[in-house]
Formats: structure tokens, C-alpha cells, sequence
């Protein structure tokens, strides 16, 4: 708990530490996603697998439109993703979770916002939603990057009226004249209430865009 912003603590219900073998990031999508999915996949380790093919089903089915908003080649991304089995390892830091690459993937393939966590540094603290499916109560993806290298899952109190949500990370894609879409527009008015207190929260950063 310590190793979250000060501020933020004492809004925080749980944080869980996944094993630090490269796939940590994608374990801490999957401590959210088996909540709710039937597959059983998510509930083991190998869940972590299921996540990178998650994100590789949600690439391949926009490839143009992640290459826009990313700046990379589909090829450059997959290779982030791409592992021969469940119980292969990341070759290197390529394959670590990142937040510009995959954030706005895992934000559609699971449709719900993915919210990082820093304490390191003030611009580390973004939340992303969807870009694809319109507003949906649903519990988001809350993630914070620790000791320069590492993710640990943070869990909000579920009956919280609302939680402080740091500031929204527009898709560059997406971005009309400094306007959000539709879609986009739903979600901060879904979740306007959690972005008004994290405002207190995470005061005096401003959005980011990626």
C-alpha cells in the first residue's frame, strides 16, 4: 500500500502482488477478469497466456486503427504479445505489460476503463476507456507501476459510491478539435463522479493524450 500515491491510499481496498516474472501486468488483468468470465483459464497462472491472446485477438481485429494510435507496426506489436505457450516467459522487456501499447487494447478487449497507478512519477497516474463500446457500470482494471519495473493489482472498496479516478488518456485517434466522441463522451459522463474526486485526489495533473 505504501507504494502508492500518498493521497490515494486511503481509497484503496486490497492490493495484490502477482509474481515478478514478466507477465505481472497481464496477471493483474486476469485477477479482474476471472471475477466474471467462465473461463477457468483466468483463475490459474496460465490466465496471464490467455490475457496476451486476449490483446492479440482484439490487435488483429483493428490492426490499422492500434497502429495510428500507438505509432507502431502491427508486426512491432504482436511481437509485444506473442508467446508459443502457457508456460513460456518474456524473452525481455518487449514483452513486459506497457501503457501505451496495450492500454487502449486492454481498455476494448475487455471494455471496461484500465486505470494506472504511479507513484514515481505525477504523469504515470491516466485512466483509459474504451474506445469502441459505450458506457457500461463495470469494474475497471486498476494497475500501479512500482520499483521502476513492476505491476501490482489495486482494488477499490466495491461498494464505494464512487472512487477517484485519475485523469482521462484520449486516443489520438478519436480526438475531434480537442472534443471527445461519442463513445468517449459517454464514459466521462459514466464516470463523472469518480473523475470529480480524483481531481481532489490527483490535483493539478492535467490529462494526457496518447
Amino acid at each position: 500500500m505504501s507504494k502508492l500515491p500518498d493521497a490515494l491510499q486511503p481509497f484503496v481496498s486490497k492490493v495484490v502482488d502477482p509474481p515478478g516474472d514478466g507477465n505481472c501486468g497481464f496477471h493483474c488483468v486476469r485477477y479482474v477478469i476471472k471475477k466474471t468470465s467462465s473461463n477457468p483459464i483466468y483463475q490459474a497462472m496460465a490466465g496471464a497466456y490467455q490475457v496476451r491472446l486476449d490483446l492479440i485477438e482484439e490487435l488483429d481485429s483493428r490492426k490499422q486503427w492500434y497502429e495510428q494510435t500507438t505509432g507502431e507496426l502491427y508486426s512491432t506489436l504482436m511481437k509485444t504479445l506473442e508467446m508459443n505457450s502457457p508456460h513460456d516467459l518474456p524473452r525481455n522487456q518487449i514483452q513486459w505489460l506497457s501503457t501505451w501499447k496495450h492500454g487502449h487494447m486492454l481498455a476494448n478487449a475487455y471494455k471496461r476503463p484500465v486505470i494506472f497507478i504511479s507513484k514515481e512519477t505525477q504523469d504515470g497516474n491516466f485512466t483509459i476507456i474504451p474506445d469502441f463500446h459505450h458506457f457500461q457500470p463495470v469494474e475497471p482494471i486498476v494497475m500501479a507501476h512500482v520499483d521502476d519495473c513492476h505491476w501490482m493489482q489495486v482494488q477499490f472498496p466495491l461498494n464505494a459510491p464512487f472512487s477517484p479516478y485519475p485523469p482521462v488518456s484520449l486516443s489520438r485517434f478519436h480526438q475531434n478539435k480537442g472534443k471527445p466522441s461519442a463513445i468517449e463522451a459517454s464514459w466521462l459522463g459514466g464516470l463523472r463522479k469518480h473523475f470529480e474526486w480524483g481531481q481532489v485526489i490527483f490535483r493539478g495533473q492535467i490529462a494526457v493524450h496518447s
